[in-house]
């Protein structure tokens, strides 16, 4: 497809600036020495800065990462993704139906999980809400994937409907 001759270098080049950034931003903290920056700053808030940084990195990462996975897709199967009203980018609107996205989260939210415990947030009521809160997302994404890894007729229907993955 024209359109996929176009949108695959262009998403080639947005995914792997994406993940280039989101790699270089978590080496911010030490290359500009934001420690001696935060350090008069409260707890809480120091805390939030670098886990933001943290978070943050990890979602470019891992965007730039699915980017650049869809856009070999374009390449290895033109077309696919494409709605009839060409509303969608090449393969960008299977991303989600192929577990692309959930499978992102799910390894979003196991990096949230061990960054809170490896630096767990100061205060120490809210310390238990926002692990629980990352553990149970983390839960959530990793049982949907398993179960739906688990529903081979179910997939199988789905993909002859023409739809992949979760729907």
């Amino acid at each position: 497809m024209q359109r996929d001759a176009v949108a695959r270098p262009l998403l080639l080049v947005a995914g792997f600036a994406s993940a280039a950034m989101g790699a270089f931003h978590f080496a911010l903290p030490t290359i500009f020495h934001w420690e001696r920056f935060i350090t008069t700053i409260p707890a809480p808030i120091r805390w939030g800065v670098v886990s933001i940084n943290v978070f943050l990195s990890t979602l470019m990462l891992l965007g730039g990462v699915a980017t650049i996975l869809v856009a070999r897709r374009l390449a290895s199967d033109p077309g696919t993704g494409s709605d009839p009203g060409g509303a969608a980018i090449g393969g960008v609107a299977n991303a989600a139906g192929d577990g692309l996205v959930p499978k992102g989260m799910a390894i979003f939210w196991f990096v949230n999980v061990g960054y809170q415990i490896v630096r767990p947030f100061p205060v120490n009521g809210v310390r238990w809400v926002l692990l629980g809160f990352a553990l149970v997302n983390f839960a959530a994404y990793a049982g949907g994937l398993w179960a739906r890894a688990r529903a081979p007729a179910r997939r199988a229907g789905a993909q002859a409907n023409g739809r992949r993955g979760l729907s």
